[in-house]
C-alpha cells in the first residue's frame, strides 16, 4: 500500500507518517526541508518494513507541485491514501496585516494543484482515499485569524467538491477538522498542550476511516481540545 503525505517533515505530518508506516504503508513524503525528510526516512525504514520516498516541494510554487504530481503518476500504479496536510498559520488583523495571498497559496492553492493532478490518475485506478487537514475554522471564524479561516474554508470547499466528484465511484474524501493540536509550533510557550488535540489521535482517525467497509463514507471528523480556551 502507498500513502502520500504533504507537510510531512514535522508535527502532525510526521506523526501521521509514523502511524501509517506502522500499518505497513510505503510512504511518499513531501515538504520543503529535504534534510528533515531524509532523517525521517532513515528512522522509519530502520523501524518498519516499508519504503520511504522523500520529495522537496514548496507548495506555494505551482510548478513544483505539478512536477511532484507528475512524478507520482510515473512512479506508482496506484495511491491508497493521500493526506493533504501542508499548511501555515499566522495571526492577522484587518488594516494592519495581509497574509491572505500567502495563506491561500500554501493552505489551498498548492493542495488544489496537487488534486488537479492526482484525481484523474486515481479515477483511472478506481482506488484511493483523500484526507484533508482542514480546521475548526473551516466552518467558523475567529478574531485575528481571518486570512487563515478564509484559506481553510476554501480547503473544506475543495473537499465538498471532491465528494460530489466521487459520487458513483470507489474514491473517498474525508475532511479532518481539528482545533488546537499539540505540535512543535507551541514549543517555548506556556500553552497547556496536554489538553490539546494530540496528533496521534488524528493519525488513528485516518487509519479508522481508511479501514471502514467499502460501502461506508466517513465524510468528516471533528476534533476539539479539552481546554475550551483553545
Amino acid at each position: 500500500m502507498n500513502a502520500v503525505i504533504t507537510g510531512a517533515s514535522q508535527g502532525l505530518g510526521e506523526s501521521i507518517a509514523r502511524s501509517l508506516a506502522a500499518e505497513g504503508f510505503n510512504l511518499i513524503l513531501a515538504a520543503r526541508s529535504l534534510d528533515k525528510l531524509q532523517s525521517l526516512k532513515k528512522d522509519l525504514e530502520a523501524e518498519f518494513d516499508v519504503k520511504v520516498y522523500p520529495h522537496s516541494v514548496d507548495f506555494s510554487k505551482r510548478f513544483e507541485v505539478e512536477n511532484f504530481g507528475q512524478s507520482l503518476e510515473h512512479q506508482f500504479d496506484e495511491l491508497d491514501i493521500v493526506v493533504n496536510n501542508v499548511g501555515t498559520y499566522a495571526e492577522t488583523i484587518f488594516g494592519e496585516t495581509d497574509a491572505l495571498d500567502k495563506m491561500m497559496g500554501i493552505n489551498f492553492r498548492g493542495t488544489y494543484a496537487l488534486m488537479n493532478q492526482l484525481v484523474p490518475f486515481m479515477k483511472k485506478s478506481e482506488k484511493g482515499h483523500l484526507f484533508h487537514v482542514c480546521s475548526v475554522l473551516s466552518k467558523s471564524a475567529r478574531l485575528g485569524a481571518a486570512d487563515y479561516a478564509i484559506s481553510k474554508h476554501a480547503l473544506y470547499a475543495l473537499h465538498l467538491s471532491l465528494l460530489e466528484e466521487f459520487k458513483d465511484s470507489k474514491l473517498k474524501s474525508t475532511a479532518l477538522l481539528p482545533g488546537a493540536i499539540n505540535t512543535p509550533s507551541w514549543d517555548g510557550s506556556d500553552a497547556p498542550v496536554e489538553e490539546f488535540v494530540q496528533p496521534e489521535d488524528i493519525a488513528r482517525a485516518i487509519i479508522f476511516a481508511f479501514n471502514c467497509h467499502f460501502g461506508t463514507r466517513v465524510d468528516e471528523i471533528s476534533f476539539s481540545p479539552l481546554n475550551p480556551n483553545f
